[in-house]
């Protein structure tokens, strides 16, 4: 599984990286991952021989994830968490699924999903505009709400925190930008990151609402309205296990997705 440790504090999941302050950390061969159905990474070790680093190196070069290399222009980044019933953003509770969630609608730029007084949500049509029936009517499907929930499925919504007591959504702006990549002597990929002092509230407030050791909700990116994937095409999608309010490492991700969060994160493009 993915984790996020932040000097005593911890977050299942996946964000941050570096570039220009990044530290050159020798780079042993990396594990090979394998994917669980849902909320996280397995690490499997792989021998340090010969075979296994052409195989790990043959299977690096295959990855592609959605992460963009480069921005030619300024980008908004959002943190989301899933639709609740009641708007509560709270583990335990059940959450809001679709049967394919990558037919949900968001608001332009965001992850706000168009919801209306039944709590049925608008889906999408190809061109990515918003749905309608041949009536002219808004197409949408009323989500079901589970706890077992697969983060293709979720039905995300802005994750908002608190600075100076106002509700916050947590975006890029409260993060500085230094993050970095690490590796461990098994060749684990880790991503540090940490937040700017109005951050420190608004991530702090918002991890601790939805921590929990054994049931947080999971915390997703998006990158101008749509979720970042890594190279397996899943939504990367951190379960948050306890509050964060400065500074966090994350563990379990591709190298290659990283590397691309690390770049993505320390741009200067993100807002």
């Amino acid at each position: 599984m993915r984790s996020i440790t932040t000097a005593g504090f911890v977050l299942a999941g996946a964000l941050a990286a570096a570039c220009g302050a990044r530290t050159a950390v020798p780079t042993p061969v990396a594990p090979a991952r394998t994917a669980t159905a849902d909320t996280g990474r397995v690490l499997t070790v792989v021998a340090q021989d010969s075979q296994s680093q052409t195989a790990v190196a043959r299977a690096e070069a295959k990855v592609t994830p959605s992460i963009p290399a480069t921005l030619s222009a300024p980008a908004a980044l959002m943190f989301c968490v899933p639709l609740q019933q009641g708007g509560y953003e709270q583990p335990g509770l059940p959450l809001a699924t679709v049967p394919d969630g990558s037919k949900v609608y968001y608001e332009p730029g965001t992850c706000q999903p168009n919801v209306d007084a039944s709590g049925a949500v608008a889906l999408k049509d190809a061109a990515g505009n918003i749905a309608r029936n041949p009536d002219g009517t808004i197409r949408r499907v009323t989500p079901t709400y589970t706890t077992a929930y697969n983060t293709e499925s979720v039905v995300w919504t802005p994750a908002k925190g608190d600075l100076n007591g106002a509700p916050t959504i947590m975006t890029a702006k409260f993060l500085m930008h230094n993050a970095r990549v690490q590796m461990d002597q098994l060749g684990q990929s880790s991503l540090v990151f940490n937040m700017t002092q109005d951050g420190k509230q608004v991530f702090g407030s918002l991890t601790r609402r939805i921590g929990a050791a054994t049931n947080g909700l999971p915390l997703a990116l998006f990158l101008d309205g749509k979720p970042l994937r890594g190279g397996d095409g899943k939504v990367i999608a951190p379960r948050v296990m306890s509050p964060i309010t400065d500074t966090g490492t994350t563990t379990g991700l591709h190298r290659v997705d990283a590397q691309r969060l690390a770049g993505l994160l320390d741009s200067g493009m993100l807002r």
